[in-house]
């Protein structure tokens, strides 16, 4: 499926977006507590990780500020070394790296897009990233 590369930095704060959602009202302890909660911020890790191996080099030269390396470290432990995960440090992920992140991502402009459904034929869609 051939996918607009510039989409991915929209998949990164989506994610931010919802992690942050998911925390918002949480302590460390009651996060700790919450297994769905757990389980949704780490998906939502791995996808910012996913999501920043493939974000183009232009666009990482241009903005080398954004670490890009630990999004994609990230994305490795959480997946391969789920076993060893430390919940202290998916917390403070959340709570401390994520807003610093979200910053220093650079926020795609209303874009147009051409996707393509399982049959291959072109969909056209529209995608307008609200402010974050």
């Amino acid at each position: 499926m051939s996918r607009n590369p510039r989409l991915y930095l929209s998949d990164i704060l989506e994610s931010i977006k919802k992690i942050e959602q998911y925390t918002a009202s949480l302590t460390f302890e009651q996060f700790g507590e919450t297994s769905i909660v757990i389980d949704a911020v780490a998906r939502n890790l791995e996808i910012i990780g996913e999501a920043s191996s493939h974000v183009l080099e232009e666009i990482r030269e241009k903005h080398p500020q954004v670490p890009w390396y630990k999004m994609k470290a990230m994305l490795n432990i959480m997946a391969h070394e789920y076993h060893r995960v430390d919940l202290r440090i998916v917390w403070e992920t959340a709570q401390k790296d994520l807003p610093i992140f979200k910053s220093q991502i650079p926020t795609p402009d209303p874009l147009v897009s051409a996707c393509w459904d399982d049959r291959r034929a072109p969909i056209l869609v529209v995608y307008s990233i609200p402010a974050i």
